[in-house]
């Protein structure tokens, strides 16, 4: 996944778009695979400190954080569900840059 990343970035780079609207795919991607991960992410979080923490901000510090996605991480099913998502979204965009370079 990380190297189909950089492979379309270094496309985007070397086109001929304009730096605008270089700028404006780079923000595209960087939304598109934020809104693929975190409903995911969302899926795995444990649900009872998932609730808790939202009807308790003041107890979300960054160890509570951290401790919160490692148990949702933990088994590793979140990861690979996520990655398989994520090149789902890179191969799409990797089409879309073929008809515009």
């Amino acid at each position: 996944m990380e190297q189909k990343l950089k492979n379309i970035v270094a496309r985007v780079q070397a086109s001929a778009l304009p730096n605008e609207v270089k700028a404006d795919l780079y923000v595209a991607i960087q939304e598109g695979l934020r809104q693929v991960a975190m409903p995911i992410l969302l899926k795995h979080m444990p649900e009872g400190e998932l609730t808790d923490l939202a009807a308790h901000p003041e107890k979300v510090s960054v160890d509570a954080y951290i401790d919160f996605l490692s148990k949702t991480v933990k088994d590793g099913q979140v990861l690979i569900e996520i990655e398989a998502a994520l090149i789902d979204v890179l191969a799409k965009v990797e089409e879309r840059l073929k008809k515009h370079t």
